[in-house]
């Protein structure tokens, strides 16, 4: 880690130095460029218990997450971050997949302290910039590429990342990555990707919505270096369009759609082609919307559709059970309804939602299970609050699971 961040700041450093010499050319006795300092950070509780049909006792686990840093910001439009994190356990009555293996389920919130972010941003032009050093990624709906800000450590990228607001409504952003910094913490063997990997996503703004085409080849290992797993590797080419619309008032239409073709990339050792599709729509009434939703991830030769830096509790239930794709690849169809209350006594932000999902492998013909989930959260001066269920009932695949949440953050 030191050696990937002495490399980032050295580059930066590199990349600085010109126009800083210009700068000091131009006028040797020009006044400091102002300062401009700023401390911030959070803190969350979290309560989670887990029932798992696969282990034989329940999980139980209370941990404190405190995040603080600082940044610094100069006129020039050079920006520098440091922020530390940490988590701590005071309830531990669950597998934190660190240790030797548990009988209790799995909670994926490891007692750790480490390094969240370091980097140095750069504005060489308008509308661009650069970033090297230690940062977060998150990419569209973050389905592929996301930092998984759920759970108590977050996923952090080692990398150099290129963002352009071009003319015509282009965007891109583009970043080669060489170590991915995982919620499992470096504490477990397994916490960190290793690899070259590089990533490009482009988007036109339209009248009839966003669309985006994306590259993502990742070459991601775990393990020794001496026998390193490169399982994970892929590359990931595909196609997004998401959109609003309010023409049929007084309801507001949001839709979003995808595809997208994976193989084996780098040193992955099976060789495969799968499929991933993506079908979404919803329509806000007041202070209700309801959507619906079916997403694939297919099957192609020895290993179905992967997505090991995706922000995977958001997607395919809050249970889960589908962090990673069945090798007979899954498909899911979902229906959900969320209400925004707003202001109810001395709470703010009040909102509740419930969904319920089915799963099914790719082919449609054996249902793997079905969960229901449900939430509700708010504000109350100034803490966040928020509580949480999930229920997976198997058919065929993995065993009946049951989650609950509690929490609460404060921003600072």
């Amino acid at each position: 880690m030191r050696r990937s961040l002495s490399i980032a700041l050295s580059a930066a450093c590199l990349l600085a130095s010109p126009a800083a010499r210009a700068g000091a050319a131009q006028d040797a006795a020009q006044a400091p460029t102002p300062l401009d300092a700023q401390l911030f950070g959070d803190i969350r509780f979290r309560y989670e218990h887990a029932r798992d049909g696969g282990r034989p006792l329940d999980a139980s686990a209370a941990t404190l997450r405190l995040r603080a840093g600082l940044e610094v910001s100069l006129e020039d439009g050079l920006t520098g971050l440091a922020e530390f994190e940490g988590a701590e356990a005071f309830v531990d009555a669950y597998d934190d997949l660190i240790g030797p293996p548990e009988n209790r389920a799995v909670v994926a919130d490891p007692a750790f302290a480490e390094l969240n972010r370091l980097y140095v941003r750069m504005s060489p032009l308008k509308g661009a910039s650069i970033t090297v050093g230690r940062q977060y990624l998150s990419l569209d709906d973050e389905r592929f590429i996301g930092r998984v800000a759920f759970r108590q450590n977050d996923q952090t990228l080692d990398a150099v990342r290129l963002e352009a607001a071009l003319p015509l409504g282009l965007d891109v952003e583009a970043a080669y990555i060489w170590s991915v910094n995982r919620i499992l913490s470096d504490r477990n063997p397994n916490g960190r990707f290793r690899g070259d990997s590089a990533v490009i996503n482009a988007s036109l703004r339209t009248p009839v919505g966003r669309i985006a085409g994306f590259y993502y080849a990742l070459d991601l290992e775990t393990g020794p270096r001496t026998a390193p797993d490169a399982s994970a590797s892929s590359k990931t080419v595909g196609v997004r369009w998401e959109g609003r619309s309010a023409a049929f008032d007084p309801a507001v239409l949001r839709w979003e759609g995808s595809y997208a073709r994976q193989t084996e990339f780098a040193d992955a050792p099976l060789p495969y082609a799968a499929d991933y599709w993506l079908g979404a729509a919803s329509a806000e009434i007041g202070r209700l919307t309801f959507g619906g939703r079916f997403e694939l991830l297919g099957r192609g030769g020895a290993r179905a559709f992967q997505t090991p830096l995706a922000t995977l509790h958001a997607f395919q239930g809050a249970a889960d059970v589908f962090l990673t794709t069945p090798s007979e690849g899954v498909r899911e169809t979902a229906l959900r309804i969320d209400w925004r209350a707003g202001e109810i006594g001395p709470f703010t932000s009040v909102a509740a939602f419930a969904s319920g999902h089915q799963f099914k492998d790719a082919s449609g013909t054996r249902l793997f299970g079905r969960e229901m989930n449900a939430g509700l959260k708010g504000s109350f001066r100034g803490v966040g609050l928020a509580v949480k269920v999930a229920r997976y009932e198997a058919s065929s695949f993995g065993e009946d699971v049951r989650r609950i949440w509690l929490s609460a953050e404060r921003a600072f």
